[in-house]
């Protein structure tokens, strides 16, 4: 709940710095310049440049994997690195298609990845002991809140897109907040369940 207070607070912080900005000129690089002069904006652009490299990295990566089971589940032994572009070419090319095939395809993915979340959880339901969870009773649980921060950190990060969802749906401030304050407590009531 910190966690989500927090990474929601900023993203509320980040979107009014980003309607100040005219539309055309809204990224982080834009941002940071406007507020903390040159040396943020070049430390802004090489902070968002490392990590959007290395999420799409581990992102390709994981994927491909993924892809890779799959295929081998079915008798279809194809290499890692195959999957990998495989991945790139169907997913990039919605990217150049429009951001509204983005779009599309994101909420279906997401309605497929929440229909089998809500069909693990219901077949997880019987084998969970509420006594243990809520006794708090779990001997060493205190360790494994550390080793799932970054997770929920992780989880609750969609400040780089918030130029890009700004561009879409257009400058309608209220709109926007909304959009992060629902987008963030449906992660939280995900992550609560």
């Amino acid at each position: 709940i910190a966690i989500w207070s927090l990474m929601t607070l900023t993203g509320l912080l980040v979107l009014e710095v980003n309607l100040a900005l005219p539309d055309s000129n809204n990224n982080f690089s834009s941002m940071a310049a406007e507020t903390l002069g040159i040396g943020g904006k070049v430390t802004a652009w090489l902070s968002c440049l490392l990590l959007l490299y290395s999420l799409t990295a581990a992102y390709i990566a994981g994927n491909a994997s993924l892809l890779t089971v799959a295929f081998d589940f079915i008798d279809i032994a194809i290499p890692t690195w195959v999957n990998a572009l495989l991945f790139i070419f169907i997913l990039g090319g919605a990217v150049f298609w429009s951001t509204q095939a983005v779009d599309y395809l994101n909420r279906g993915l997401i309605s497929v990845k929440g229909g089998l979340l809500v069909l693990v959880l219901g077949l997880l339901m019987p084998h969970i002991d509420l006594v243990n969870i809520i006794s708090g009773q779990i001997p060493g649980q205190g360790k494994f809140l550390l080793a799932v921060a970054p997770i929920f950190l992780c989880s609750f990060g969609f400040h780089t897109v918030i130029p890009s969802i700004r561009s879409y749906m257009g400058k309608d401030s209220r709109m926007l907040k909304m959009v992060i304050i629902y987008g963030t407590t449906i992660t939280l009531a995900i992550y609560l369940f």
